[in-house]
């Protein structure tokens, strides 16, 4: 993937050196493509289950895919929209911005209805085409959180389960403060990763607020819980 024999094929194997960028005051990013479907019987299924859950739902107006075919539809918007701009502000983040340049593919990977390799497939096949658009650093940026983070992480659960759960490497031992469920905090940052999560249900890229803002929070607070 990326190679030639042993080698990057662009000359180095990592280029976060140009995928680190703030996003400018004036920028405006793409404009996220959504749906508006209607889940409503498989809302009241859930909620006769008592399962927990989060997130915020309107059940007529569902904005994620629930099929292949609108799994591949984001697919085919985020590689032409996205990508050329992916790599560039992969680690951003704005406020009142929730998906910036992210591909929001997680959801369709997780329930099986598009698999890593034809994600992967799609963004080489489009770099390969327009260069002079979608840079190197963006696809290897892209490349890297499906194959690097997302599929490395999945094998080392496969690898290390059930004992993998219960790792405390730190002997946190303390519980999330309230505000985490109310977003009750002054401390806007934090105000704004949260309610990210508490409203999409999702946070982007390798969980870039809640790694690097709420988790940074959680271990100088001494608390073990993951999200």
């Amino acid at each position: 993937m990326l190679i030639s024999g042993d080698n990057p094929i662009a000359g180095q194997w990592n280029y976060d050196d140009e995928n680190r960028k703030k996003m400018p005051k004036n920028h405006k990013p793409t404009t996220p493509f959504v749906f508006n479907n209607n889940v409503s019987e498989i809302v009241q299924e859930i909620l006769k289950t008592d399962i927990k859950t989060m997130g915020t739902i309107e059940s007529n107006n569902f904005i994620w895919p629930i099929n292949r075919k609108q799994s591949l539809e984001v697919l085919d918007f985020f590689v032409p929209e996205c990508l050329p701009l992916f790599g560039t502000y992969q680690d951003a983040m704005a406020p009142n911005e929730w998906s910036l340049y992210h591909s929001r593919l997680s959801f369709s990977l997780n329930t099986k209805m598009i698999s890593p390799a034809e994600v992967i497939q799609a963004a080489i096949a489009a770099w390969q085409k327009e260069p002079e658009i979608i840079a190197y650093n963006q696809l290897e940026g892209f490349v890297r959180q499906i194959i690097g983070w997302r599929e490395y992480m999945r094998g080392i659960y496969w690898l290390k389960m059930p004992e993998f759960a219960t790792l405390n490497f730190f002997h946190n031992k303390e519980k999330l403060p309230n505000w985490y469920w109310t977003v009750k905090t002054k401390m806007n940052c934090l105000k704004d990763a949260i309610k990210q999560s508490l409203t999409f249900a999702y946070a982007h890229l390798e969980l870039i607020p809640f790694l690097r803002l709420s988790q940074s929070f959680n271990f100088l607070i001494g608390n073990i819980q993951y999200f």
